[in-house]
């Protein structure tokens, strides 16, 4: 028995292996481990779970900063996705709140320095530009300066797109178009360009045959989850249309639900790197789809 679970083992790893890569197959393991429990944690909101997530996040940005999983688990991480303020129980989030004490009382003082510990400093600002704990403005006001500065002046280029996906969250539209004209060849250009579609659209700049435009454009692209990219692109035009043209968010919500019926619709609501968009809706997981 045991000799068949070890071929079984190493069948599983080299199929793994196939469609990613040997180099960014640890990155992916981490990453999948990592939203398993972000998605059991966003429904059953134990702590526990999001602990764990937050030290797999931890090794992402501090061995492989230049991964697209890096990216996406940083992405996921965010207000408009699990929403930090209404679910972390500062009592209970022991193992958390020590991680941020921890970062604080080491780093915080030679923050000003974003070429030394450089991961460290930018996981003390995700705590921060989020207010996961609270904070004075201007400690606020301190992270904003010091992630322009990461964005500027590190001399690792992948912590700086890094820095500048984290100014998403404040300034989303300057920074989006930033990122794309400075990190042209970022794994990630493809969904910093959808949440900028999305935005277009939302706001009638552009219309759906620009989104037919960019999904030819990247037909061949798998997600980090494993499905096609195009998989994600549905997802957020129905976030994008659920409010503002039934009937284009139904057609996009069932062709959704046909081309990956397994799309974790609930649990990654607001979750995307597109969740600072959907942020200005209500709750569209309740949409339904003869609405």
């Amino acid at each position: 028995m045991k000799k068949y679970y070890i071929i079984a083992s190493c069948v599983f790893i080299i199929l793994a292996l196939i469609p990613i890569g040997i180099k960014e197959f640890m990155p992916y393991y981490t990453y999948k481990k990592t939203m398993i429990l972000l998605d059991e944690f966003s429904i059953e909101k134990k702590q526990i779970k999001f602990d764990v997530a937050y030290q797999n996040v931890k090794k992402l940005v501090t061995k492989w900063p230049d991964s697209i999983y890096t990216f996406q688990a940083l992405a996921y991480l965010n207000p408009g996705g699990i929403a930090f303020n209404s679910v972390i129980d500062n009592s209970s989030s022991k193992n958390l709140y020590h991680e941020y004490n921890e970062l604080m009382q080491k780093y915080y003082s030679d923050i000003n320095n974003v070429n030394v510990n450089t991961a460290e400093k930018l996981l003390l600002m995700h705590f921060m530009v989020n207010d996961i704990f609270g904070g004075s403005v201007d400690n606020q006001e301190k992270c904003y300066k010091i992630l322009i500065k990461m964005k500027d002046e590190c001399n690792d280029k992948n912590y700086a797109a890094l820095a500048t996906l984290e100014l998403f969250q404040l300034y989303p539209k300057q920074y989006q178009l930033e990122f794309i004209k400075k990190f042209p060849t970022h794994p990630a250009i493809p969904y910093v360009e959808l949440e900028r579609l999305m935005y277009e659209i939302y706001y009638g700049d552009k219309n759906i045959n620009d989104y037919d435009k960019f999904i030819e454009k990247y037909k061949n692209l798998q997600s980090p989850d494993g499905w096609n990219f195009k998989v994600d692109c549905d997802a957020a035009l129905f976030y994008t249309y659920y409010r503002v043209n039934n009937s284009i968010a139904s057609k996009y919500l069932k062709i959704l639900q046909k081309e990956c019926p397994y799309y974790p619709l609930k649990e990654r609501q607001r979750n995307k790197i597109y969740s600072n968009f959907s942020t200005y809706f209500d709750n569209p997981i309740n949409y339904k789809i003869n609405h």
